[in-house]
């Protein structure tokens, strides 16, 4: 059976540290760059839908009519006390 060395543990914990302060300074400067990125995809995305709308909406001139329901006589009801 094997048992764990204080070194490997210090090696473990220095190799995590390395890595997460290589990812942090990484993200520092990509992030930017990749939400600059995203922003303007999503820019594009919302000019296009806005255009298509307007188009729909050119081409839909006319109001349509609402249809009419045939229910019957609307009554109003008081209340009694």
């Amino acid at each position: 059976m094997q048992e764990a060395s204080f070194t490997g543990l210090i090696r473990i914990l220095f190799i995590f540290f390395i890595v997460y302060y290589a990812i942090k300074l990484l993200m520092r400067i990509f992030a930017p760059h990749i939400v600059n990125y995203l922003s303007k995809k999503v820019e594009n995305n919302l000019k296009e839908q806005f255009k298509s709308q307007q188009q729909a909406e050119q081409n839909d001139v006319a109001p349509k009519e609402k249809k009419k329901d045939n229910l019957g006589e609307y009554i109003d009801y008081e209340e009694v006390e």
